[in-house]
Protein backbone atom coordinates (compact mmCIF):
# COMPACT_ATOMS: atom_id res chain seq x y z
CA UNK A 1 0.00 0.00 0.00
CA UNK A 2 1.51 3.51 -0.58
CA UNK A 3 1.54 6.45 1.53
CA UNK A 4 -1.25 9.22 1.22
CA UNK A 5 0.57 12.19 0.52
CA UNK A 6 0.05 14.63 3.31
CA UNK A 7 -2.23 17.45 2.91
CA UNK A 8 -1.72 20.86 1.44
CA UNK A 9 -2.74 24.12 2.63
CA UNK A 10 -5.33 24.15 0.07
CA UNK A 11 -6.77 21.20 1.19
CA UNK A 12 -7.10 22.59 4.99
CA UNK A 13 -8.99 25.78 3.24
CA UNK A 14 -11.29 23.48 1.48
CA UNK A 15 -11.81 21.42 4.12
CA UNK A 16 -12.74 25.05 6.47
CA UNK A 17 -15.09 26.69 4.02
CA UNK A 18 -17.13 23.52 3.45
CA UNK A 19 -17.10 23.48 7.51
CA UNK A 20 -18.35 27.10 7.74
CA UNK A 21 -20.96 26.43 4.77
CA UNK A 22 -22.49 23.76 6.48
CA UNK A 23 -23.03 25.70 9.93
CA UNK A 24 -24.18 28.91 8.25
CA UNK A 25 -26.83 26.46 6.26
CA UNK A 26 -27.90 25.25 9.59
CA UNK A 27 -28.03 28.86 11.78
CA UNK A 28 -30.12 29.62 9.09
CA UNK A 29 -32.42 26.87 8.27
CA UNK A 30 -32.64 27.14 12.05
CA UNK A 31 -33.96 30.82 12.24
CA UNK A 32 -35.88 30.12 9.43
CA UNK A 33 -38.18 27.75 10.95
CA UNK A 34 -38.15 29.08 14.34
CA UNK A 35 -39.75 31.94 12.23
CA UNK A 36 -41.75 30.24 10.39
CA UNK A 37 -43.47 28.52 13.77
CA UNK A 38 -43.77 31.71 15.31
CA UNK A 39 -45.88 33.18 13.49
CA UNK A 40 -48.87 33.37 10.80
CA UNK A 41 -47.64 30.37 8.31
CA UNK A 42 -47.99 27.88 11.47
CA UNK A 43 -50.20 24.97 10.84
CA UNK A 44 -53.57 25.21 12.90
CA UNK A 45 -53.83 29.28 13.09
CA UNK A 46 -57.36 28.33 14.10
CA UNK A 47 -57.23 30.72 17.10
CA UNK A 48 -60.03 31.11 19.25
CA UNK A 49 -58.79 34.20 21.54
CA UNK A 50 -57.32 37.08 19.96
CA UNK A 51 -56.73 41.32 21.05
CA UNK A 52 -58.63 43.28 18.62
CA UNK A 53 -57.45 46.58 20.27
CA UNK A 54 -55.46 48.08 23.42
CA UNK A 55 -55.23 51.42 25.05
CA UNK A 56 -52.95 52.25 27.82
CA UNK A 57 -54.78 54.55 30.68
CA UNK A 58 -51.82 55.34 32.40
CA UNK A 59 -48.80 53.80 34.44
CA UNK A 60 -49.44 50.27 34.15
CA UNK A 61 -53.38 50.32 33.41
CA UNK A 62 -55.11 49.17 29.90
CA UNK A 63 -58.38 48.74 28.37
CA UNK A 64 -58.50 45.95 26.01
CA UNK A 65 -60.84 44.99 23.33
CA UNK A 66 -60.93 40.85 23.14
CA UNK A 67 -62.81 38.83 20.89
CA UNK A 68 -62.96 35.06 22.33
CA UNK A 69 -65.26 32.44 20.25
CA UNK A 70 -67.94 34.57 18.98
CA UNK A 71 -67.88 36.88 22.27
CA UNK A 72 -66.08 40.52 22.38
CA UNK A 73 -65.13 41.13 26.03
CA UNK A 74 -64.05 44.98 27.13
CA UNK A 75 -61.71 44.60 29.86
CA UNK A 76 -59.84 47.03 32.28
CA UNK A 77 -56.01 45.99 33.43
CA UNK A 78 -54.24 46.81 36.45
CA UNK A 79 -50.71 45.18 37.42
CA UNK A 80 -52.63 43.36 40.20
CA UNK A 81 -56.46 42.98 38.61
CA UNK A 82 -58.31 42.39 35.45
CA UNK A 83 -62.06 43.61 35.62
CA UNK A 84 -64.49 42.86 33.06
CA UNK A 85 -66.14 46.17 31.37
CA UNK A 86 -68.74 45.16 28.57
CA UNK A 87 -69.05 42.09 26.67
CA UNK A 88 -71.14 41.25 23.06
CA UNK A 89 -72.25 38.34 22.07
CA UNK A 90 -72.27 37.47 17.96
CA UNK A 91 -75.78 37.97 17.92
CA UNK A 92 -75.85 41.55 19.58
CA UNK A 93 -72.27 41.80 17.13
CA UNK A 94 -74.83 40.68 14.00
CA UNK A 95 -77.75 43.05 14.78
CA UNK A 96 -75.51 46.04 15.17
CA UNK A 97 -73.89 45.56 12.01
CA UNK A 98 -77.55 45.28 10.48
CA UNK A 99 -78.34 48.52 12.77
CA UNK A 100 -75.60 50.74 11.92
CA UNK A 101 -73.29 49.87 14.54
CA UNK A 102 -75.15 50.77 17.73
CA UNK A 103 -75.23 47.82 20.06
CA UNK A 104 -76.76 47.37 23.80
CA UNK A 105 -74.01 46.42 26.30
CA UNK A 106 -74.88 45.01 29.60
CA UNK A 107 -75.73 48.43 31.38
CA UNK A 108 -78.57 48.98 28.93
CA UNK A 109 -76.56 52.06 27.32
CA UNK A 110 -76.09 52.24 23.42
CA UNK A 111 -72.73 51.92 22.45
CA UNK A 112 -70.64 52.31 19.10
CA UNK A 113 -68.97 49.49 18.14
CA UNK A 114 -67.16 50.84 15.56
CA UNK A 115 -63.47 51.88 17.81
CA UNK A 116 -62.34 51.44 21.36
CA UNK A 117 -61.95 55.11 21.84
CA UNK A 118 -65.76 55.49 20.63
CA UNK A 119 -66.56 52.61 23.67
CA UNK A 120 -64.31 54.34 26.82
CA UNK A 121 -66.49 57.47 25.88
CA UNK A 122 -69.69 55.88 26.22
CA UNK A 123 -68.57 54.05 29.55
CA UNK A 124 -67.25 57.31 30.50
CA UNK A 125 -70.42 59.08 29.80
CA UNK A 126 -72.38 56.72 31.44
CA UNK A 127 -70.67 56.68 34.70
CA UNK A 128 -70.97 60.60 34.61
CA UNK A 129 -74.97 60.60 34.57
Amino acid sequence: MAASPPLGLTDWLSFAASFVFVLLLITSLYFLLRRLAGGRLRAGNDKQIGVIESQSLGNRQRIVLVRAKDREILLGMTMHQISTLATWSADELATSALAGGSIQGPAGGARSHSTLQQLLGSIQNRHKQ
